[in-house]
């Protein structure tokens, strides 16, 4: 029986062995290999999804909005005059109100008023006074020449107006005046002329202011004096002193 005994030892450790290396399959299912599950993966994705709208296919197109609304929707919003005198605002203004606010309109500016100017250009320019001197004086046996600068050729019926007013030297009270009408760019005013503008010696001087423009003859008055149109400006008044007639 000793014999047998390392052999039977043996055959049992070896049957232990081989029942410990799993000889006897077992009914666990064996692990998937990588191509299994890169082809379960594919037929997951693959599987046939909820289908879903993108949002700019369900927008709905707007509907148009009639023209009564579009009218009334306006008229909401475009000021309105407020009659009522606003105590605040400048003399002349508006007051205008929209929905929840309150503003002020300026004013419209009327419309300039324009003073009337002459429609036409003077023809010729200012004459300008030479002689006497400013401020002569001239007794009553002289003789005054008025000398004044040309401003050009005068036309057949265009002539140089001389004008001369008198005043009181005293009181400045008017004495007399004249005029006369010449061609020429100088008038000698002698005896007959100058003396109305000498005052009596019991009034004193008379202070003579002179000047000069240009016309356009136009007719004469009942007394036969030429009259007419200015065509330029006055030349500046110029003044000599007439001294007392004697009485």
């Amino acid at each position: 029986m000793k014999r047998w005994l390392p052999a039977v030892l043996a055959l049992i450790l070896t049957l232990a062995l081989l029942n410990a290396c799993g000889s006897t399959p077992t009914a666990t299912a064996p692990a998937p290999s990588a191509t299994a599950q890169a082809i379960v993966v594919t037929e997951l994705v693959t599987l046939p999804l909820q289908p879903t709208q993108t949002p700019w296919i369900i927008v709905a197109t707007p509907t148009p909005v009639p023209t009564a609304s579009v009218s009334r929707t306006r008229a909401a919003v475009t000021p309105t005059v407020d009659v009522t005198e606003n105590p605040m605002a400048k003399p002349g203004a508006t007051t205008t109100t929209t929905p929840g606010t309150t503003a002020t309109q300026a004013p419209t500016r009327p419309a300039p008023t324009l003073t009337p100017r002459p429609s036409a250009t003077p023809k010729y320019s200012a004459p300008i006074l030479s002689e006497p001197p400013y401020g002569v004086s001239i007794s009553w046996s002289y003789k005054a020449l008025l000398i004044w600068q040309p401003v050009g050729d005068l036309a057949e019926d265009e002539y140089y107006c001389v004008r001369l007013d008198a005043y009181r030297e005293s009181d400045q009270s008017p004495w007399y005046g004249d005029y006369v009408f010449t061609k020429d760019s100088s008038f000698l005013a002698g005896d007959a002329f100058l003396a109305p503008f000498h005052p009596p010696e019991s009034q004193g001087r008379a202070n003579v202011y002179w000047w000069v423009s240009v016309v356009r003859k136009t007719g004469e008055d009942q007394a036969g004096k030429p009259v007419g149109v200015e065509i330029s400006p006055p030349s500046d008044k110029w003044l000599f002193v007439a001294e007392p007639k004697p009485e």
